[in-house]
């Protein structure tokens, strides 16, 4: 038997259809949340970061039936990353925001 050529198929060789139709909920899901958490941040200097961050993820996923990036060295530890910063982006610059109210009332 050969190689699996790329995420999809290696899903479906691994897990079965039932795995498979999971595997693509889990992409979807993952794609969906990705681009939703960089347009809820509200401080314009991390959506600065987060938007790219998210095409990243986007774009990395998109090539799962291409290739395996979530197997790939580098791109999985980018991939975890960057997924770990933007669920916390949304929070990210309103301490700033905060302390710098605070400074301007004093």
């Amino acid at each position: 038997m050969g190689a699996v050529e790329n995420g999809l198929a290696k899903m479906r060789f691994e897990a079965g259809i039932p795995g498979l139709i999971l595997y693509v909920g889990f992409l979807l899901s993952f794609v969906l949340s990705s681009a939703g958490q960089a347009l809820r941040v509200a401080d314009s200097r991390v959506r600065w970061f987060a938007t790219p961050i998210a095409s990243f993820l986007i774009l990395s996923v998109s090539f799962t039936p291409l290739g395996t990036p979530f197997d790939v060295s580098p791109t999985n530890v980018y991939l975890w990353f960057f997924a770990g910063f933007l669920g916390r982006a949304t929070t990210l610059g309103a301490e700033n925001l905060d302390l710098r109210t605070r400074a301007v009332a004093r």
